[in-house]
């Protein structure tokens, strides 16, 4: 007799999605609001994002705007971003996002004019400290190549002196 015994491997899903969302917008503007409207296992969900330095890890006004949506495991999410500046809430970015299981977390740079637009980014970072790593990479060339010229000038200098004496 032949018994046959399965045994189901069960995978220890997460019980809880979490998805951190991050938008890195280049100015600060007190009437700013942004927010994320989400279509979670077909309900409609809405979070505001914040830069108050209410959230863990958050400094106040540094332009980036954080906030979080929680709920049962997903793997896709439609998402659509809006911004408003006192007046009504205008679409800056809308689509449809693979979500990693567990945790994961979604950046956009924002970008304000007449008309906001937004787009995904691997990371949000502040415009002002992107502004500062792009003078220093130009910086610090300059700065490089002008002490080499003063010291080439400079042993000029001394080679001539030594030549008149």
């Amino acid at each position: 007799m032949l018994t046959l015994v399965l045994i189901p491997m069960l995978h220890a899903a997460p019980t809880q999605q979490i998805v951190r969302l991050e938008v890195d917008a280049a100015a600060v503007d007190p009437r700013l609001e942004v927010q994320v409207h989400a279509l979670w296992l077909g309900a409609a969900r809405s979070v505001t994002l914040r830069d108050d330095g209410s959230t863990p890890g958050d400094v106040a006004g540094d332009g980036v705007w954080l906030g979080e949506l929680r709920g049962d495991p997903v793997s896709m999410l439609p998402l659509s971003l809006t911004v408003a500046r006192g007046g009504a809430p205008v679409t800056a970015w809308e689509g449809n996002e693979p979500i990693a299981l567990g945790e994961d977390h979604l950046s956009w740079s924002l970008e304000l004019g007449d008309t906001p637009r937004a787009w995904r980014v691997a990371a949000a970072a502040t415009s002002r400290s992107a502004r500062a790593r792009e003078a220093a990479a130009v910086t610090a060339p300059i700065a490089w190549a002008c002490f080499v010229l003063i010291y080439v000038a400079w042993l000029v200098e001394r080679a001539l002196r030594r030549e008149e004496d």
